[in-house]
């Protein structure tokens, strides 16, 4: 806007005035209900959007391993030899730092008088004789009763990661000790 006259300059600088009155509105209050508001709500919004942060971040962990594990089972169902399966698991999981933060247990298991065996495993360092499924020449107790027929070669690959908090409200409500996330993927 052009000031050209004085009355050009007293509407606009009424207009800023009024504007300014109206922003700075609450500043004036009197009773500061506002403040004690925004004060009661603050601290209500912010764990609200860190449990966000942190449950989204826990979702997104569990959905990576589940991929990975359904790759891993994948590839060993198609031929690759399960220490195969495990390097690709592994390597593919290098974005959640899953050699440093976990492992990962390849297994064969037969359907043999209609229980399910282990017959061999692969493990990555650390996680051998961690899987949930049995050692090898033992019973797959976890997937009895799933209906295999009789002669079934099933692979499986267990993904284990060691979930860590981004914020420090986890921190608040997790129990002793570090949480694991755990998928496990058949074919």
């Amino acid at each position: 806007m052009t000031i050209k006259t004085m009355s050009d300059y007293r509407c606009a600088h009424g207009a800023a005035r009024r504007a300014w009155k109206r922003s700075a509105r609450w500043l004036h209050c009197d009773s500061g209900q506002e403040l004690v508001e925004f004060a009661l709500v603050l601290p209500m919004l912010f764990i609200l959007i860190l449990g966000l942060i942190e449950a989204g971040n826990a979702y997104s962990l569990k959905h990576k391993i589940s991929v990975l594990s359904r790759e891993g089972a994948n590839l060993a169902s198609r031929g690759s030899t399960l220490p195969e399966a495990l390097d690709a698991v592994m390597a593919s999981g290098s974005d959640i730092l899953l050699a440093d933060q976990g492992g990962a247990v390849a297994s064969r298991v037969v359907v043999e008088s209609g229980s399910p065996v282990v017959k061999s495993q692969a493990a990555s360092p650390g996680y051998e004789a961690r899987s949930r499924l049995g050692l090898p020449d033992s019973a797959a107790v976890t997937l009895a009763g799933l209906g295999f027929p009789e002669g079934q070669v099933i692979h499986a690959v267990e993904v284990f990661v060691e979930y860590r908090p981004l914020t420090p409200f986890a921190k608040f409500f997790a129990s002793e000790g570090p949480q694991q996330i755990y998928e496990r993927a058949i074919f």
